[in-house]
């Protein structure tokens, strides 16, 4: 690993860094007595930060069956862990600025990280992987290392970003080859340094290449081979093909031992709910650059079909 580079993207006064209140509630949550009316009192005080969990509550992705209208009720529907991470998320979401990085594809980078949240969360909940919310934070932030490299390395690494995009070669691959560092490496350590939970710091670093293990032999594994998974997820809404439906649908099944049809109801679940998890998490994006996935025929199954290979 190129520890050099690796100091010179967490030493960058550019990185986003967490505000005091955002860090008041990630401590609050990680006490054993903390009252949830204390933690509510501080996420109100930062009016960002309350109106994304608000949206969030309320949001598709949670399948809420009534209208959150608090901030106490929607720290006690999404519990004090989702809490934690989602606020830390908030901040590092609010903290990248467009733009910063010249010929950066920012609208891009949400959009794949959308999807890559919402398949990463509807994967471990298919999967039988604990709290799908904590995975679907660790899939949406799982490329952070992707920015963090861009900053430092300017049109250096947007060529390399450019060349896998074009889908000749995988990105973690070129990264290993011509840095000596993958983005995986890269935004384990960004997590880690934000004081993010170790255990999402780690499946993010093993998400580039897959997990250590085939089944998965720990909690990191797993949720590893959720974002795995999900990584080809968010190729195929890029640029849908057979060839990668056929991969995302082996995918799924060796590493997460998912059969083809809900596999298939992965990709349905983050077709209709992309739209509204952005606007939830305030991305405001338009909708020039969004993915469009697959499309679906009368029966409900993508053409061409996913197939899961065992």
């Amino acid at each position: 690993m190129n520890l050099d580079l690796l100091h010179q993207v967490l030493n960058q006064k550019s990185l986003p860094s967490i505000p005091q209140v955002a860090l008041e509630v990630v401590r609050l949550c990680g006490a054993d007595d903390a009252p949830l009316e204390k933690i509510g009192d501080a996420v109100a005080r930062d009016p960002s930060l309350a109106a994304r969990l608000l949206r969030m509550a309320n949001s598709p992705v949670f399948g809420t069956p009534r209208r959150v209208g608090s901030v106490p009720q929607a720290v006690t529907l999404l519990g004090l862990r989702t809490v934690r991470v989602v606020t830390i998320s908030s901040a590092l979401v609010d903290g990248i600025e467009h733009g910063r990085v010249p010929g950066f594809p920012y609208v891009r980078f949400w959009w794949d990280a959308v999807v890559s949240g919402l398949a990463s969360r509807h994967l471990a909940h298919r999967a039988g992987v604990p709290n799908p919310d904590e995975v679907f934070v660790a899939g949406l932030l799982q490329d952070l290392g992707v920015h963090g490299l861009a900053t430092a390395l300017g049109a250096e690494y947007l060529v390399l970003l450019e060349t896998a995009r074009g889908g000749e070669e995988d990105l973690g691959t070129l990264e290993r080859e011509r840095l000596d560092l993958h983005h995986g490496e890269v935004s384990a350590a960004l997590l880690r340094a934000w004081e993010f939970p170790e255990l999402l710091a780690e499946a993010v670093r093993r998400h580039v290449g897959g997990p250590l293990a085939v089944p998965p032999t720990d909690k990191a594994d797993a949720i590893a081979g959720c974002l795995y998974t999900a990584e080809m997820a968010r190729r195929l809404f890029r640029a849908p093909s057979s060839t990668l439906i056929e991969e995302y649908g082996r995918r799924a099944a060796r590493v997460l031992g998912l059969g083809a049809q809900p596999a298939q109801q992965v990709l349905q679940s983050v077709r209709v709910q992309l739209r509204d998890t952005a606007d939830s998490l305030r991305l405001n994006l338009e909708d020039e650059g969004m993915p469009t996935g697959p499309v679906w025929d009368e029966t409900g199954a993508p053409s061409p079909p996913v197939t899961a290979t065992r």
